[in-house]
């Protein structure tokens, strides 16, 4: 029973990250043009690397 228990604890917590995911989707949708610059600057980065 008690292996049946930690299941939904791994949903629970599933379930939270992906409520903390569709809420910084709506944050990202929100603001576009603040993230846009930075993504602009990103690549330059990633090549180096």
């Amino acid at each position: 029973q008690q292996q049946q228990r930690l299941p939904l604890q791994l949903l629970r917590l599933l379930r939270q990250h992906q409520l903390r995911r569709q809420l910084q989707l709506l944050r990202h949708q929100q603001q576009p043009r603040l993230q846009r610059p930075q993504l602009q600057r990103q690549p330059q980065l990633q090549r180096q690397q």
